[in-house]
């Protein structure tokens, strides 16, 4: 299935590219310095991983909305227990107590640790979110609770901004082999992997999309979508994208073809825009083709639209 598709490319991920990110990024950096004199920045990472496991719905009637949640459900999952797994080495690496006045103003005893150590102090709030992340999803997956998104980390952001105040006051403390260890390694990390390991494409073939916009078109009586000139598509999509007012009404009644692509525009507008990454369109030969894809997208309410690329297998 879908499903257990995504679950074994997820174990590559975890199994050889986890651990190869960080020793790729350091040989590179070292290159950089040999070089130039100059280390690579420590938000940067030369490589992003990409798929469309879960998410290429082109002729395969298995990958539906639920697939594509659950899938992306599961890699924020295995995300969020790889970098707790790291938090937590990390957490047990950096017991010293200088630090910068950002990680400082954490002020407090912090019963756990005995003597105040501050940075333990500092990284633990974003390893418990790690933490309750996993059994938030865990409770949904396999006991059908409710998904409370409030208990979920929503941006990679939660992670990489207090790494980077961890790293800067290392360097400032006079740390930095360790700043440039376990720490490094993690915001190279969450560069490269995000906050689902691989950015999740959606593909779709181009006729869904032409008869989902035909169902639309005669519901509105203006005619049929399918049978207009390609320069009357796109005088119509570049219009109704300029409109203000909403193309698609509430209470229009679609079979379960048509329901389908469109509840799964409206599941992009749901989803994290960080979980995602292109709207992959299949058997693309026209302008409208893509056309249709961003008038489909914003009349979902998708706020941050996914770039289109177009298939041209013929």
């Amino acid at each position: 299935t879908p499903v257990e598709e995504a679950r074994w490319g997820l174990a590559v991920i975890e199994d050889t590219l986890w651990d190869a990110i960080p020793k790729i990024t350091s040989r590179l950096n070292n290159v950089v310095k040999t070089y130039t004199g100059k280390r690579l920045p420590i938000n940067y990472s030369p490589i992003t991983f990409g798929s469309w496991i879960g998410g290429d719905r082109d002729g395969n009637p298995n990958v539906t909305i639920k697939t594509t949640e659950e899938v992306i459900l599961l890699s924020r999952w295995s995300a969020a227990n790889l970098y707790e797994k790291e938090l937590t080495k990390l957490i047990q690496d950096l017991s010293m107590h200088e630090c910068s006045k950002t990680i400082s103003s954490n002020q407090g005893q912090d019963g756990r640790d005995g003597p105040w150590e501050p940075y333990r102090v500092f990284l633990r709030p974003i390893r418990d979110k790690m933490q309750t992340t996993q059994t938030a999803i865990e409770q949904h997956l396999n006991n059908h609770l409710n998904l409370n998104q409030s208990l979920l980390i929503q941006s990679i952001n939660e992670l990489i901004e207090p790494l980077t105040d961890v790293y800067n006051s290392l360097c400032s403390v006079k740390c930095e082999i360790i700043a440039n260890g376990l720490t490094l390694d993690l915001l190279r990390r969450a560069y490269s992997f995000g906050l689902n390991l691989t950015k999740l494409d959606i593909r779709q073939v181009s006729t869904r999309h032409q008869k989902l916009l035909t169902a639309i078109s005669r519901h509105l009586g203006l005619g049929s979508y399918q049978n207009w000139s390609e320069s009357e598509k796109i005088s119509f999509l570049s219009k109704e994208f300029q409109s203000k007012r909403p193309l698609i009404p509430r209470n229009i009644n679609l079979n379960k073809e048509n329901r389908e692509v469109w509840e799964t525009f409206q599941m992009i507008a749901r989803l994290p825009r960080e979980c995602l990454g292109a709207y992959v369109v299949s058997m693309t030969s026209n302008v409208s083709d893509i056309l249709a894809v961003m008038i489909l997208q914003k009349e979902a309410g998708v706020k941050s639209y996914l770039r289109v690329v177009p298939l041209f297998e013929t």
